[in-house]
């Protein structure tokens, strides 16, 4: 589970936290699991492996402007505040 949740994640520590959340999940549904066939256990463990970190990507996506390409192209305070502006904008609609 590790592996999986560490190849979407790509980051260690995340990875620890989001496979201590998915253990707690699987711990909340304990009863609902005992009740499934073997097969539908597995699938039900991957499917909320999976959900949890993509879940997390989502809950924690992060916009990365590298302003070094604004250098060569910005010609005064107004053009990186406009950048800025942009990248507030950005954020915003990431939100919704």
């Amino acid at each position: 589970m590790y592996r999986k949740i560490y190849s979407i994640v790509k980051n260690a520590y995340d990875t620890e936290d989001i496979l201590q959340n998915f253990l707690v999940k699987l711990i909340d549904k304990i009863e609902t699991l005992r009740h499934l066939e073997k097969g539908r256990q597995i699938s039900y463990v991957v499917s909320t492996c999976d959900n949890t970190a993509k879940n997390h990507c989502r809950d924690n996506r992060q916009i990365f402007v590298d302003f070094t390409e604004l250098e060569g192209k910005a010609s005064g305070d107004a053009d990186i505040e406009l950048a800025m502006i942009h990248v507030e904008n950005l954020k915003r609609l990431s939100d919704i």
